[in-house]
């Protein structure tokens, strides 16, 4: 699961690549090829490119975080 699952809540990575530090590389690339694909057919988009930054903490249950 932590090898395999891509979380929406790490930016679709996964909780070993966010772990080992490599989710920082993957979303860089993941933006220059969204940018790539912006600059090479700018009718296809309507606004600005996804956000492609890491969140800084993820809780499993954050209503549940903040009231402890």
């Amino acid at each position: 699961y932590n090898e395999q699952h891509r979380h929406s809540a790490l930016n679709y990575v996964t909780p070993t690549q966010r772990h080992n530090g490599e989710a920082a590389r993957i979303l860089e690339r993941r933006r220059a090829t969204y940018e790539r694909a912006r600059d090479a057919h700018p009718e296809r988009w309507s606004g600005p490119i996804r956000d492609f930054g890491l969140p800084e903490t993820v809780t499993l249950n954050p209503e549940t975080a903040a009231s402890c």
